[in-house]
């Protein structure tokens, strides 16, 4: 232990290495279509410098009208089970409703994100996501969580680790999907950053984003071209506290 510690102290004196933004994301099944802001890193990585990221994010999803709360089926446990045929049976029910939904799933993304220098002001990247959706595991460490006070209506009452995605228009069936997607890629992201200003503890970057429509979600859906536009700024005020 004392040899690990004196070969460690020298690290101690230098300045930490900074990975940038956490990645983060919408991981709303509505929001994995297009394009959503995710952060981006201002600061340059020099000419000719490569980074290579992989990130991980497992999201569960359960959303639904409160007019299903009283109606759904119920399966042997007695938790809602919505199913294809008890929408369609009930569908004239619901004619004078603008929209009701049932959003019951787990989604699991891992991306690869892989960012060069141009030039010591510019850098390339690109984003190439994978993902798969299921009933997923997390049901039940989620109903215990709630159980501590959190609670969220319905997480009790919905069958455990189904996938089940419903979307109706005045009682008109327009999207429903009950089957996991075991892996599938999807849309590249492809990006440019060039730093525009800056100082000895500041960087102010513009940055262009574009998302081609190469792929479809849950097999039907496919975005535009996607694009955005934005700033991103870095402020480090002292050598341990980054803004």
């Amino acid at each position: 232990m004392a040899l690990l510690l004196g070969s460690l102290l020298p690290l101690f004196g230098q300045e930490p290495m900074e990975m940038g933004p956490i990645p983060t994301r919408e991981m709303f099944p509505l929001y994995l279509l297009p394009m959503v802001y995710q952060p981006v890193d201002p600061t340059p990585l020099g000419r000719g410098r490569w980074r290579v990221a992989l990130d991980h994010m497992q999201a569960n999803t359960f959303e639904f009208s409160d007019n299903l709360k009283d109606q759904a089926p119920r399966d042997a446990q007695g938790r809602l089970a919505i199913t294809r045929e008890f929408v369609l049976a009930h569908a004239s029910e619901y004619a004078a409703i603008p929209l009701m939904f049932f959003f019951d799933e787990e989604i699991a993304r891992t991306s690869l994100r892989v960012r060069y220098g141009l030039t010591d002001q510019t850098d390339l990247w690109m984003e190439l996501p994978y993902q798969s959706q299921s009933g997923g595991f997390l049901d039940g460490v989620i109903e215990d969580f709630h159980k501590l006070g959190f609670e969220q209506f319905g997480r009790d009452l919905v069958k455990k680790d189904q996938v089940t995605l419903m979307v109706m228009t005045y009682g008109h069936l327009d999207f429903y999907s009950d089957q996991s997607i075991r892996g599938k890629t999807q849309d590249p992201t492809v990006g440019l950053l060039h730093r525009v200003t800056g100082g000895p503890t500041w960087t102010l970057s513009a940055y262009l984003a574009l998302k081609p429509p190469i792929t479809t979600t849950y097999g039907i859906f496919r975005s535009g071209w996607d694009h955005s536009l934005g700033l991103t700024g870095r402020w480090q005020p002292n050598l341990h506290h980054v803004f």
